[in-house]
């Protein structure tokens, strides 16, 4: 799995009750950017076994997606 490059965070603060407080997420969802990261996990029909961001129709378009990320 490839490494995540970014999260974001939301942080709610409020004035409440003459004072400042901070709200966090009840639960914290961490999403990776998915997909093949390198051609060799393209390979031996490992293109079949991504859903997400999408789905490939072959091997080729699973390195076409590594090459461009689209």
């Amino acid at each position: 799995m490839e490494p995540i490059d970014k999260v974001e965070i939301v942080l709610f603060i409020l004035w409440r009750l003459d004072t400042w407080q901070l709200v966090l997420p009840r639960d914290l969802v961490v999403v990776p950017r998915g997909g093949p990261g390198t051609k060799d996990e393209c390979k031996d029909g490992g293109w079949r076994t991504f859903a997400f961001p999408r789905t490939f129709k072959n091997q080729g378009d699973s390195i076409q997606f590594v090459n461009t990320r689209k």
